[in-house]
């Protein structure tokens, strides 16, 4: 296999449950020069087991296990590291790969500037976009606006992209989703990869915003649609680690340039909704066990 033409499917998973299979099954069945680089972070033993077994010998697949978990961002950067392929496309394993969408990514990509980043619509199981497809640089007043829920009053933000209507055209976008983007695994080595700083948030608009200020280009085609079918609802460990990496992106990034009180103030936010997410969880527990 040569890295000619060659697009490296990097799927990092982590508790992902019966969804890796159908991600899987979904890279295999693309026609084209298509590898798939799995990067098995932190699943249990028995699935593990199987993975190492599934794919002992399998030529277009490579997988990285013995790790432990380390991250989402790590993860992709080890798989980048050993892919042949001169694109990546780093794919969620809650997404499904529709058939020939790999051989027409490349369709008009003469026409990109590089270095370049590109998405694609995501849709959830009814069809619908979700949130993050298409969506604005995130900042602090955007932050605050989405929590209070006042983006109608403030429409110059455009916090809600993926609720327009759909360009007839692939355009130019201010940010894409982690769950699917393509670009050139050089562009990604030359950026240093995924901050590994961010743990499993947060690290995909840090990435495409230090991407945009060294002149980078993203870029979202609206003809392609992929169903990205996400998981429930996320632990409160997942919760607070995604307070951790969202209060570090807003320091990395605005906490020179802000007025310090206003990010103390949506830092606190941050610390409020977590407590307050674990207070409701403790009291269902406790609820749960006076039932007994």
């Amino acid at each position: 296999m040569t890295a000619q033409n060659l697009v490296s499917v990097i799927l990092v998973t982590r508790h992902t449950g019966p969804a890796l299979d159908r991600a899987i099954e979904s890279v295999l069945a693309q026609k084209g020069a298509v590898e798939l680089v799995l990067v098995n972070n932190g699943n249990p033993p028995e699935v593990e087991a199987a993975l190492m077994a599934r794919f002992k010998d399998a030529p277009h697949v490579r997988l990285m296990t013995g790790h432990g978990d380390v991250g989402f961002a790590r993860g992709c950067n080890l798989g980048a590291r050993v892919a042949s392929g001169d694109h990546l496309l780093f794919l969620s394993p809650f997404c499904r790969l529709p058939d020939g969408i790999i051989a027409a990514l490349g369709e008009n990509e003469e026409a990109f500037k590089k270095p370049f980043v590109l998405g694609v619509r995501l849709v959830d199981g009814q069809g619908t976009e979700i949130a993050c497809s298409r969506r604005p640089i995130l900042t602090p007043e955007g932050l605050i606006v989405s929590a209070l829920r006042l983006a109608k009053h403030f429409p110059k933000l455009h916090l809600d992209l993926h609720k327009k209507a759909l360009p007839p055209h692939t355009v130019r976008m201010p940010a894409i989703s982690r769950h699917f983007m393509v670009m050139l695994k050089a562009d990604f080595i030359a950026m240093g990869g995924f901050d590994p700083a961010y743990l499993y948030h947060s690290e995909d608009v840090d990435f495409l915003l230090r991407f945009k200020e060294r002149g980078g280009h993203i870029y979202f085609r609206p003809d392609l649609t992929v169903p990205c079918l996400l998981g429930g609802a996320a632990s409160l460990a997942d919760d607070k680690q995604k307070m951790k990496d969202s209060i570090r992106y807003i320091h990395d990034h605005y906490g020179a340039s802000y007025f310090h009180p206003f990010l103390w103030l949506i830092y606190a936010g941050y610390g409020l909704s977590y407590l307050a997410k674990r207070g409701q969880a403790r009291l269902a527990t406790y609820q749960a066990q006076k039932k007994r």
